[in-house]
């Protein structure tokens, strides 16, 4: 997952849609949902604040460098400037420990020398999308009429003419990364997948490929060769017609439970061990639990979110992160990404409900 769909950035919708009346989704939601739909309703609905661990900072890190790096071309320039890519620029390193700082660049390095991360030509890096993927109408009794779903997104990295897709993946164990078998039936890669197509519609197939770097201080490692899988265009097709029935749900929960005190209506997940103890842990099961009400569970966040900017100010003041040996860097700036504008393309197939 790119570092904008981790901080929620998005692209604006297209011209003539009424931001009162449109829902706007990604990848990475439609899996927090089906983990669990309180836990969905609960950050998109009420704006909970999730928890933020060190690998969240460290996984941002890493796709900057990596971003840096496929943004220069053949010979490591920067296309703007005409002067050497730095991919660690002053101030890259802010949350991180000098530990991590020289671990993520190790990897990096690693990946790169290996044949892992590649300047394909024609690659285009962080592509974003905003596209039309559901409308409701007829009066259903479960969704609001005139309401417009979209589904967006930033892919890591997409190459047309290979029909190719690739997202880089940190994680602390090699037993996280998906495999073959996974991938082709991971959702996030399914529906970039289907975007390739939209933008790409003689395409039969889309190539999946995740980019693993594994943050092991004692153990860390890249898999190479990548985890890679091939989807076919009936697979992405019945993937998108699906979930575009599971947009429609959300948006339904969405105008039903509107009082944050109501949680406990809401269902709870189909499997509670794994959806409750996946990604570290839910923050929200002392809520759940009756434990802890919502407000409280808010101060409490913010409170966190205040001692970890205290600690970080203090362990930052005096030092100074060194690029490793061995690591890649060159001099020069960085230019900033440019983001592609939102298409309002025809969908391919008729939204249920509609």
């Amino acid at each position: 997952m790119s570092t904008r769909e981790q901080d929620d950035h998005r692209l604006p919708l297209p011209e003539g849609y009424d931001e009162t009346r449109t829902m706007v989704l990604s990848a990475s939601q439609f899996k927090t949902f089906d983990l669990c739909k309180r836990k969905w309703w609960f950050l998109k609905c009420m704006k909970l604040p999730d928890k933020k661990s060190t690998s969240h900072v460290f996984g941002k890190a890493l796709h900057a460098a990596l971003e840096r790096w496929l943004l220069a071309d053949d010979r490591g320039i920067d296309p703007q400037t005409g002067k050497p890519v730095d991919i660690y620029p002053k101030g890259w390193s802010e949350g991180l420990t000098p530990r991590e700082a020289d671990l993520l660049q190790k990897l990096v390095a690693e990946g790169i020398s290996s044949g892992l991360i590649v300047r394909h030509p024609g690659r285009e890096i962080e592509r974003g999308f905003m596209r039309l993927f559901a409308e409701t109408g007829g009066g259903s009794k479960d969704t609001p009429d005139g309401w417009s779903i979209f589904l967006t997104g930033f892919i890591d990295l997409m190459v047309q003419d290979l029909g190719l897709i690739q997202d880089h993946k940190s994680t602390k164990s090699m037993r996280y990364a998906l495999s073959k078998n996974k991938l082709s039936k991971d959702v996030q890669m399914t529906l970039y997948a289907a975007e390739l197509l939209h933008l790409r519609p003689e395409l039969q197939e889309v190539d999946v490929q995740h980019n693993v770097f594994v943050k092991d201080m004692d153990k860390p490692r890249i898999r190479f060769p990548a985890t890679k899988a091939t989807l076919p265009r009936a697979e992405i097709e019945s993937t998108w017609s699906r979930y575009q029935g599971t947009a429609l749900e959300m948006l339904a929960l969405k105008h039903r439970w509107t009082d944050i005190n109501q949680h406990a209506l809401l269902p709870d997940p189909p499997k509670p061990a794994k959806s409750c103890n996946s990604y570290g842990g839910c923050p929200f099961q002392l809520i759940c639990g009756g434990r802890e009400t919502p407000q409280e569970y808010a101060k409490r966040m913010e409170d966190q979110v205040t001692n970890i900017f205290e600690e970080q100010l203090a362990a930052a003041k005096g030092s100074a992160v060194a690029v490793a040996p061995g690591a890649t860097s060159l001099n020069g700036p960085v230019p900033p990404p440019s983001n592609p504008q939102p298409q309002n393309v025809p969908l391919w197939w008729a939204p249920p409900g509609t």
